[in-house]
């Protein structure tokens, strides 16, 4: 029997800001042995309402930076920049150097399509996002199921206000919400990695009428983690410390606003280095 090799360089997250702290969070949650250097594009921020070539030399700038940390794997913890440069990242860092790339849309529909009682998924996302026709091209692969999207544009920006509860917060999910909570949906994605931070009031809102039967969120951060961990085991890439692992959060720019929001969002048990 093969000995394992405890593995200590650390996972490489990015995100076009603090959303991205949801994946964090969640592979925090699994690997609590791991080590995570994050950066958050504040620079750039965000990156939903920008064309698809903007996101893709902005997140090839990042992951480029990234490789300098002797990095084990990438997390494209952004559903848009998923959508703009998955396939070329697969090229650049896995194919050319080894470095395992992971993305949040595939894992997320693979999980809701599991989810799903009725076949009746909905999804809400960014613009580029739901525009690209990512999620439905995916989904609808599979027999039987049916796709309801909504764009949710302005859910990233209360998010990096951190504008979590409230009245204005409440107003914006009821606007993209209400129809979709009406349409039947057992399932929902949150595609965007930002919106598991206003997941409290999404549930709210989307189950206002379905109190007997509620929808289930499906987190793409948690989705992503799952990969994650199942490829360290097999890859024999695991971190066998027994120390909770550190985790290096930075930006592209300083931004006060941005060290609030990881003081906001970071789960307790993280401690940032």
């Amino acid at each position: 029997m093969s000995r394992q090799i405890s593995d200590e360089r650390a996972i490489g997250v990015f995100d076009s800001g603090a959303g991205g702290l949801s994946v964090l969070n969640a592979i925090a949650k699994e690997m609590p042995a791991e080590n995570i250097f994050y950066i958050g594009d504040e620079k750039h921020t965000p990156y939903g309402t920008k064309p698809i070539s903007d996101v893709r030399k902005y997140s090839l700038d990042i992951m480029d930076s990234l490789l300098v940390r002797d990095i084990k794997a990438i997390v494209i913890a952004c559903n848009t920049a998923s959508v703009a440069v998955y396939y070329d990242a697969l090229e650049r860092y896995e194919t050319e150097r080894g470095i395992k790339v992971f993305e949040v849309i595939k894992p997320t529909v693979q999980k809701a399509i599991l989810e799903t009682r009725n076949g009746k998924i909905g999804v809400i996302g960014t613009d580029t996002t739901i525009s690209s026709g990512v999620y439905a091209d995916a989904l609808t692969n599979t027999p039987r199921i049916e796709v309801f999207q909504q764009k949710c544009p302005e859910f990233v920006r209360l998010v990096e206000e951190g504008k979590t509860e409230g009245a204005e917060t409440e107003q914006i999910a009821t606007k993209y919400l209400s129809d979709l909570g009406e349409s039947g949906i057992d399932t929902l994605i949150l595609g965007c990695t930002h919106y598991p931070m206003l997941s409290a009031v999404i549930g709210r809102t989307i189950n206002l009428h379905n109190a007997n039967s509620p929808v289930k969120l499906i987190s793409s951060a948690d989705a992503v983690a799952d990969k994650l961990k199942v490829y360290l085991q097999n890859a024999n890439k695991q971190n066998l410390s027994t120390s909770r692992g550190k985790y290096d959060i930075t930006s592209t720019e300083p931004s006060a606003r941005f060290d609030g929001l990881v003081q906001k969002f970071l789960v307790k048990r993280v401690v940032k280095v």
